[in-house]
């Protein structure tokens, strides 16, 4: 199915070639439209998350485009609407040339426009390109986020409307209000990062409330919400709510360990700048360290070269971040007996050897 995420587990040649695919998600494969079309449409629209991000090129669009087209030929406005949005994808993220861009997010909203507003695919995808005309034509942020916003609160509000459709309006609502505070007056600003953090708690709500969304998903936006609550300065409640995100990722059969390694640095930052609590701070760095291990085994199973020496280096870069923090809590002696272990794998040359040798002169005059 087009827009399905795979991850290459091998490949040969002997004539022709051989590829040995797995999902890299369950949910990539999960189907929650009430019909086969709608199934197809958004399967075919996930496109737009993956050609851009590869930079592909225009003609490999254009061959893509021209097979679905044989294939399903009675969806040509639609299929033509989807190229549109990717051809500006690519202008926006990987040509950067905004104008252009803009150009062709207004050929794929005309033609969503023609399907008319009782269409939830069309009103949705006319949402979404608003707010990306939104982030590229800056200038006029505010006024293509206000249509955005419009047609959000119409998803919002559609008979036809299911969970799926509520959550991505919710959170698009949610970045737009975001958006929003960084402009006009300090009022205004305050009032719209509010809605900021009132559409993200209604985000999550009606992601626990949905048994169809996994735990990768719930807990990215636990920790979007965090952040909200750390930018409000309601540190308390980002913390909490960063626990919980590392809870709900830890529960997965195969937890997400970056995105647990960026949870806990959320919550030493706020242990060290704001509460000056080392002892927690130092709790969850140790973790970070924990997760490092099991991230980047020193003996991984391939015993690639160049794999086993990244790793090294992650371990490295590991070892003095958790070394500034036991310097930042004046515990000198530890701070000391961490860099050695990174001395240790970095061995006597290089700049990351030098950065620690000078880093333990520094640290020896204490």
């Amino acid at each position: 199915m087009p827009g399905t995420e795979f991850e290459v587990l091998n490949s040969s040649f002997d004539k022709f070639w051989t590829i040995h695919l797995k999902l890299r998600h369950n949910s990539s494969f999960t189907f929650s439209f009430e019909n086969k079309e709608r199934d197809r449409k958004n399967n075919i629209i996930r496109l737009k998350r993956f050609l851009p991000s590869y930079a592909t090129k225009q003609n490999d669009v254009d061959i893509i485009f021209s097979k679905l087209l044989e294939i399903f030929p009675n969806e040509q406005r639609w299929l033509s609407a989807v190229k549109w949005d990717i051809m500006g994808s690519h202008q926006e993220w990987i040509l950067e040339n905004y104008l252009l861009a803009i150009d062709y997010y207004n050929k794929a909203i005309e033609l969503w426009k023609e399907f008319g507003k009782s269409d939830i695919d069309a009103i949705n995808e006319i949402a979404k390109l608003y707010n990306q005309i939104g982030y590229s034509y800056q200038k006029l942020a505010e006024k293509h986020h206000d249509y955005s916003k419009t047609f959000s609160d119409k998803v919002l509000h559609h008979s036809t409307a299911i969970n799926c459709d509520r959550v991505d309006s919710l959170n698009r609502l949610s970045e737009i209000y975001e958006v929003k505070s960084k402009i006009g007056s300090s009022d205004q600003s305050k009032q719209n990062f509010l809605l900021a953090i009132d559409y993200k708690e209604n985000t999550l709500k009606n992601l626990l409330n949905d048994d169809t969304y996994d735990g990768h998903s719930v807990s990215f936006c636990m920790e979007k919400l965090g952040q909200l609550y750390e930018l409000n300065y309601e540190f308390d409640k980002a913390i909490h709510m960063y626990h919980k995100a590392i809870d709900r990722c830890s529960q997965e059969l195969q937890p997400n360990l970056f995105s647990l390694i960026c949870l806990h640095r959320h919550i030493v930052r706020i242990y060290l700048r704001v509460f000056k609590d080392y002892s927690q701070a130092i709790e969850n760095q140790l973790k970070i360290r924990e997760l490092y291990v099991k991230k980047y085994p020193l003996e991984p199973e391939k015993k690639d070269p160049s794999e086993i020496k990244h790793n090294i280096i992650e371990h490295i870069d590991s070892f003095v971040e958790l070394a500034d923090v036991y310097l930042e809590s004046k515990d000198y002696k530890l701070t000391r007996q961490t860099l050695h272990d990174a001395l240790i794998l970095c061995g006597n040359e290089g700049p990351k050897s030098k950065y620690i040798r000078d880093k333990l002169k520094t640290i020896s005059l204490h």
